[in-house]
């Protein structure tokens, strides 16, 4: 049988990826019990765990763990990602929500509730409940980070929105002065504190932000309109103009019409950004059908960044007659569809091909209703955030 020790790196990491079913430190464990040879780096550059649907975090003791003064892997990790995918830690739901429509949000509050129908005096407290893990996920994350002195990029997915907080996560990176080269947040609610770190970091190459996405719209409240508003505005034209020089992807915006669309206004705090390999953003699509031009504008913006290789534009409607004609075929579609090409031709100008053939793909979980896509290249592969 071979030492663990003479294994080529490549072996070990696939034997404990193979074993991806435990969220802590057992993964590691059950390829070597010693623990002490595997230290090699590239085992550790990524640290990934979840928020659960068990009343213990079990990434809770993960974290502990990379907050020990012992800990040997800390100073390894290079990227965090993370997937909250368990509303019921969010101190906006409460019992209220199990009465909504939405099959998702019954089904997560279903669980829950189920536990002991019998007695309702044995009902979890949702608020109560989520206010103790939060607790306790802010001083295991605030620990943590304070050891991840090489970490270089972030990665959050709200695979459910409005779940567990992670304003304690940018807060513990800011009073640490880590600068992080790449932070994506998928499907999540806009952070003030989030824009705080943003504005106090250097060196950012790779931002990708979508908030409040469709899924969040079941929801059983909504979000502020002017304190999203207001952080939008502050978090184009005052937070990211620190990053103007460095950023090489750019995705800002959510799959709704809102203060996260491209403008006209807007269009000068984007001209900033002169490094840009990719960008993204979207079109309100009352502002498509009223002001045509925008798009236009959109273009001749990306045409005056001197490196920008692709520029994908989405639009979010539900009145558009282009994709009304797939909600008439009865078909359940893919989120997002509908691509139109634009390019430079040989004397450098804009020319508009034909529209691509759709990709209908089956999902039971969202329309071609919601959404509209049109996708503009420069030239090059769109590369989006590898995170």
């Amino acid at each position: 049988m071979a030492n663990i020790n003479t294994l080529p790196t490549e072996i070990l990491l696939l034997l404990i990826d193979a074993d991806d079913t435990k969220s802590d430190l057992r993964a590691l464990r059950a390829v070597n019990r010693s623990f002490e040879s595997l230290v090699t780096p590239i085992l550790f550059s990524v640290l990934r765990f979840s928020t659960g649907t068990r009343e213990d975090l079990a990434c809770v003791e993960l974290l502990k763990s990379l907050g020990s003064p012992h800990s040997r892997i800390s100073s390894h990790i290079r990227t965090i990602r993370i997937l909250s995918q368990d509303a019921i830690f969010s101190r906006r739901w409460t019992p209220r929500a199990a009465q909504v429509q939405a099959p998702r949000a019954k089904s997560i509050l279903g669980r829950l509730f189920e536990r002991k129908p019998s007695d309702e005096n044995q009902k979890v407290d949702v608020n109560e409940h989520a206010q103790r893990m939060q607790n306790l996920y802010d001083e295991r994350i605030h620990n943590a980070v304070r050891s991840l002195i090489n970490l270089s990029a972030v990665s959050i997915v709200h695979w459910v929105p409005y779940s567990l907080s992670h304003s304690s996560l940018w807060k513990a990176l800011r009073q640490s002065n880590i600068s992080l080269k790449e932070v994506a947040i998928h499907d999540g609610v806009a952070d003030a504190e989030c824009a705080v770190y943003l504005g106090s970091c250097t060196g950012l190459k790779k931002l990708l932000l979508t908030y409040d996405s469709i899924i969040g719209r079941c929801l059983p409240y909504e979000v502020d309109d002017k304190a999203e508003e207001h952080l939008s505005k502050s978090l184009l034209k005052t937070v990211l103009k620190k990053q103007a020089a460095s950023l090489m992807l750019l995705s800002f915006g959510c799959n709704k019409e809102g203060p996260w669309s491209f403008g006209l206004d807007s269009i000068d705090h984007y001209a900033r950004y002169i490094d840009l390999r990719v960008l993204r953003v979207c079109l309100n699509a009352e502002d498509l059908e009223q002001r045509p031009e925008i798009l236009e504008k959109c273009l001749q913006m990306a045409h005056s960044l001197p490196h920008l290789n692709s520029l994908i534009t989405i639009t979010c409607t539900k009145s558009s007659s282009w994709v009304q004609r797939f909600q008439d075929s009865g078909r359940n579609l893919e989120i997002t569809v509908g691509l139109k090409l634009f390019k430079r031709d040989s004397k450098d100008e804009w020319s508009k091909n034909e529209l691509f053939p759709l990709d209908l793909i089956a999902d039971s979980r969202r329309t071609a209703t919601d959404v509209e896509h049109w996708m503009v290249k420069f030239g090059g592969a769109v590369d989006m955030f590898s995170g």
